[in-house]
């Protein structure tokens, strides 16, 4: 028997490609764990209004708004004490594009997995 309590949320993880500029200046790329909130379809349906909404109103939708509301935390980013960072759209809108666009589509390819068949 499964005791469920919907008020729990699923935590998954999944990694993805993250991009900064080091203390020298130097860009580096490095691979970050993600650990996100597994979307419930009252969470899909929710996003899905928003950006119909945001559409008709000619309001912009960011990817940061999707995040901030679908990641658990990034604990390999931390702060000067080395502590995670709250997981704040204003934290996300910090972000570079590209390396937004790298958690949501690692977020989707651990959701969607492609499948490689068998030889």
């Amino acid at each position: 028997m499964i005791k469920l309590n919907p008020d729990r949320r699923t935590v998954r993880e999944t990694s993805a490609s993250f991009e900064y500029t080091d203390d020298k200046g130097v860009l580096q790329t490095e691979t970050i764990r993600v650990l996100y909130k597994s979307p419930t379809v009252a969470d899909i349906k929710r996003a899905t209004d928003l950006v119909k909404a945001k559409r008709k109103s000619d309001t912009p939708y960011w990817l940061s708004e999707e995040l901030a509301d679908q990641l658990d935390s990034l604990p390999d980013l931390v702060d000067d004490k080395g502590k995670p960072f709250k997981i704040t759209e204003e934290l996300l809108s910090s972000f570079s594009l590209k390396n937004l666009k790298a958690i949501a589509e690692a977020i989707e390819g651990d959701l969607n997995p492609k499948s490689e068949g068998t030889k």
